[in-house]
């Protein structure tokens, strides 16, 4: 690969990314290839149903799909972070981020995730939860039913209390 293509995929873009339900489609561009601002009234008009992460943010379960090397990592990463900015000095609330392809086993996936100090704190207590999960298609390769094992670990929470960020691959699409 070229340096300058090389060094062009390690870029950060900061980009506004916008959210879709998966319900909804987006109506393609006009010309250029560039999706019409949803900000903008036009934008909206050709978009109706996309939105920002700030707009959604009160939505208890939050699942982000795109195809590989869209960036769902880095708007993860970068949602994970807003939230630990804007949460830090408060006692009351948790944000971890885990990457779902580094855990080889259900059980070491358990362990790190539902089993931690924060998460068990989390259930102990009137904690916040903001737990971010991010590579599922990843920890697929590893753990063949981490969809299974992730939804029966969820299905057994308080989930008023909850808000679930699962960004996975279109093609893995089992938390349809």
């Amino acid at each position: 690969m070229p340096s300058s293509l090389l060094s062009m995929s390690k870029k950060d873009y900061k980009w506004k990314r916008f959210w879709c339900p998966r319900s909804s489609s987006i109506n393609p561009p006009d010309g250029g290839g560039y999706l019409d601002d949803p900000d903008t009234e036009w934008g909206k008009a050709c978009n109706p149903d996309l939105v920002s992460l700030e707009a959604i943010a009160d939505v208890p379960c939050l699942v982000l799909l795109g195809e590989a090397g869209m960036g769902k990592t880095a708007a993860i990463e970068a949602a994970h972070q807003q939230v630990y900015e804007q949460t830090k000095n408060l006692e009351d609330i948790c944000s971890p981020l885990f990457k779902l392809g580094d855990y080889g086993s259900d059980t070491e996936l358990c362990a790190a995730i539902f089993r931690s100090n924060a998460f068990q704190q989390w259930l102990s207590g009137t904690h916040k939860l903001y737990l971010f999960l991010d590579s599922l298609d990843e920890g697929l390769l590893s753990i063949k039913i981490l969809v299974r094992i992730l939804k029966r670990e969820i299905n057994d929470l308080p989930c008023d209390r909850s808000v679930f960020d699962l960004p996975v691959e279109p093609q893995n699409g089992h938390l349809a």
